[in-house]
């Protein structure tokens, strides 16, 4: 029984290993498209902190921006960190306790700031939660035959484009 459950360890481990090397090999291909999508994401990350601040702002929060930069950065980063489900009340507790204790923030305008982050997140991606459940993100071949739709999914053998 242990060899049975080493030789499976040890296949689905060599299967993650070259699907790592292989998406290296392809993001190697591709540098500037790499230095590009970082760039975009940096840039609309900083967008969203920014309206993150104007929420603040329109709350009474009185911080300057560079702590929403920080302060945000932080809890997301670490709410990525599978200790809860989408790092839902480690978000949020992080968020407003960094408010209350570097930027002076009440409490109840602090709480409120996080839970209306967690609210604009949700209802951000309430378009892509419906084009998920209807499938509209799947492959027409996938869309057409139904027969086993979950092998569309993740680890799809062939080539989508």
């Amino acid at each position: 029984m242990l060899l049975k459950a080493g030789s499976y360890i040890r296949h689905v481990s060599l299967r993650i290993i070259l699907k790592f090397r292989d998406a290296i090999f392809i993001y190697c291909k591709k540098p500037l498209t790499i230095l590009l999508v970082f760039g975009l994401t940096i840039f609309l990350q900083m967008l969203a902190i920014t309206a993150f601040w104007f929420l603040g702002r329109n709350m009474g929060i009185q911080a300057p921006v560079k702590y929403y930069y920080v302060f945000f950065t932080l809890p997301w980063v670490l709410g990525a960190v599978p200790v809860s489900v989408g790092g839902a009340v480690v978000v949020e507790g992080m968020l407003a306790y960094l408010f209350i204790t570097f930027a002076g923030v009440g409490e109840d305008a602090a709480s409120a700031l996080a839970l209306c982050q967690r609210a604009v997140w949700m209802l951000a991606s309430l378009p892509g939660a419906v084009i998920h459940l209807i499938g509209a993100h799947l492959p027409e071949e996938a869309k057409n035959s139904l027969e086993n739709p979950k092998e569309f999914f993740v680890d799809y053998k062939k080539a989508i484009d």
